[in-house]
C-alpha cells in the first residue's frame, strides 16, 4: 500500500520545522501509525552519523526517534535523478526557475567537492540549464553586499538591492550570459545573478534580496506579463508584514508567560 504523506512548510530557516516534524512523528507513533521522517533536501550541516557510518541531519535522527526508528541516511535525501527530472519536466512545461546560492550552483553542470566537505562524493551533475561548474572550497564567503540593478529583460536600471552571500562553492563560468545585478569592485556581475537568454531561468548568490518590496514586485511584474496573470488589488508590503507579525509573537508570550515575574529577575 501506498504510504500517506504530510508535508511540513516554513517560510524560512529556524521557524520550527524540525521541531514541529518531530512532535507530529511523535504523536503518529503514539497513535499505532507506523511513520517515518523525511526530508526531501537537506540544506544544513550534517551532524548525525548512522550506525553503517554514514552522514545525515540531526534533526531527521531525533524524528526517526520520534517515530520509534533507528536514523537511517534515506531519510535525509531526496533521489537526485528524480528531483533533477522533475524539476526539467517543470522548466519544459513553461514554469520559471529561480536558484538562490546553493540552488544557484545546481543549476549549471556539475558541483565539485574535492575535500568532501558537504558530500561524500566528490562530484554531482546538476541541471545543466547554465553552462558553468562551482567547486567547494574550504574558505566560506561571508559578507553583505548593496548593488544595483542592471537593465535587463526583468529589471529597468537602478533599482538598489541589499543581500548577503554565504557560501563555500566558487563557479567558473564556460560562457557569458545576461547579468542581472552590478558588481562589488573586482568581482564577476554573474557571481550576483544572471538569467538564461530566454528569461526563463534565473540564479544568484544572493540571500534577502526578495525583502525589499519594490524589487520584488518587478519580478512578480514579469512573471505576470509572461504569464497573462493580472494585477493583484492590493500590494503587499513586507515591512509591514514583518511588523505585525513580531508584534503578534510579543503578544502570544504575553499571553503564555508570566512576564511580571521576567520583570522582576531583571530589576
Amino acid at each position: 500500500m501506498k504510504a500517506k504523506t504530510l508535508m511540513i512548510q516554513g517560510t524560512g530557516s529556524g521557524v520550527g520545522k524540525s521541531l514541529l516534524t518531530a512532535a507530529f512523528c511523535r504523536y503518529f507513533y503514539k497513535a499505532g501509525y507506523k511513520v517515518a521522517p523525511f526530508k526531501a533536501q537537506n540544506m544544513a550541516l550534517n551532524s548525525f552519523v548512522t550506525e553503517r557510518g554514514e552522514e545525515m541531519g540531526r534533526a531527521q535522527a531525533y524524528q526517526a526517534e520520534a517515530c520509534g526508528l533507528k536514523p537511517e541516511v534515506i531519510m535525509d535525501f531526496l533521489n537526485q535523478q528524480c528531483l533533477t527530472r522533475e524539476i526539467l519536466k517543470c522548466h519544459q512545461a513553461g514554469t520559471m526557475v529561480l536558484g538562490i546560492c546553493g540552488g544557484f550552483q545546481m543549476l549549471g553542470k556539475f558541483i565539485k567537492d574535492p575535500d568532501n566537505m558537504e558530500s561524500l562524493k566528490k562530484e554531482a551533475e546538476g541541471l545543466s540549464l547554465f553552462d558553468f561548474e562551482t567547486t567547494l572550497v574550504p574558505e566560506k564567503l561571508t559578507r553583505q553586499v548593496q548593488l544595483e540593478t542592471v537593465k535587463s529583460r526583468v529589471f529597468p536600471e537602478g533599482i538598489s538591492c541589499e543581500g548577503y552571500e554565504i557560501h563555500m562553492g566558487r563557479t567558473k563560468f564556460n560562457r557569458d550570459y545576461p547579468v542581472l545585478f552590478s558588481a562589488e569592485k573586482g568581482d564577476n556581475p554573474m557571481n550576483s545573478g544572471i538569467s538564461n537568454q530566454a528569461g526563463t531561468v534565473f540564479g544568484t548568490y544572493l540571500h534577502g534580496f526578495l525583502d525589499k518590496d519594490q524589487f520584488r514586485e518587478n519580478i512578480l511584474q514579469y512573471i505576470r506579463k509572461q504569464k497573462g496573470y493580472s494585477e493583484p488589488k492590493n500590494k503587499f508590503d513586507y515591512a509591514q508584514f514583518r511588523t505585525r507579525e513580531l508584534d503578534k509573537l510579543a503578544d502570544l508570550v504575553k499571553t503564555s508567560i508570566n512576564m511580571e515575574a521576567v520583570k522582576k529577575m531583571l530589576q
